[in-house]
């Protein structure tokens, strides 16, 4: 079970300065968070060591083609990610999804590794957005309701403005 104080801060809104966007399939505008971000905040959440996950990778392309900067592998990994966090008394909760990720290089080797990172963090962060709002799932609804601007800190000069009208 999920602390109520987890539970809230979980489905509390997710910062706008997290939220990055890239180009998706057909000229499509994505949002998306990086994947250090979600896991810092579960480690904020939850504690390290409080939840952790598996990964499967499976390969899907590994083929090398030619192309305007020569011969480059071409690899696609999907990845099957399982999340769980623990309770205080070690009951636990436990989610999966699934992630693609995708390497080009002329080292076949790095392609793969790169295929393989990129699958694992997209399926853990597909896992994440299942527990609530700010580790994602706030970026699944298009108009982003749940996604606010933090507030921005007040300058030396207008907290010293403000103190002398406040005294």
């Amino acid at each position: 079970m999920i602390s109520k104080e987890a539970r809230d801060a979980l489905n509390s809104p997710m910062p706008q300065s997290w939220v990055k966007h890239r180009e998706g399939g057909g000229g499509k505008a994505l949002s998306f968070a990086e994947g250090w971000q979600i896991i810092d905040e579960m480690n904020q959440i939850f504690g390290p060591g409080a939840w952790g996950y598996d990964t499967a990778p499976i390969l899907v392309v590994d083929e090398e083609r030619d192309g305007s900067k020569g011969k480059r592998w071409h690899v696609t990994y999907n990845c099957k990610c399982v999340l769980t966090v623990y309770g205080p008394n070690r009951e636990s909760v436990t989610i999966g999804d699934w992630g693609t990720g995708h390497g080009i290089d002329k080292d076949r080797g790095v392609a793969h590794e790169s295929a393989i990172k990129e699958a694992c963090t997209d399926s853990t962060k597909r896992a994440a957005k299942s527990l609530g709002r700010r580790l994602g799932l706030a970026l699944y609804d298009k108009e982003q309701r749940h996604v606010e601007q933090e507030p921005q800190p007040v300058s030396r000069e207008a907290a010293g403005l403000i103190e002398m009208l406040t005294t």
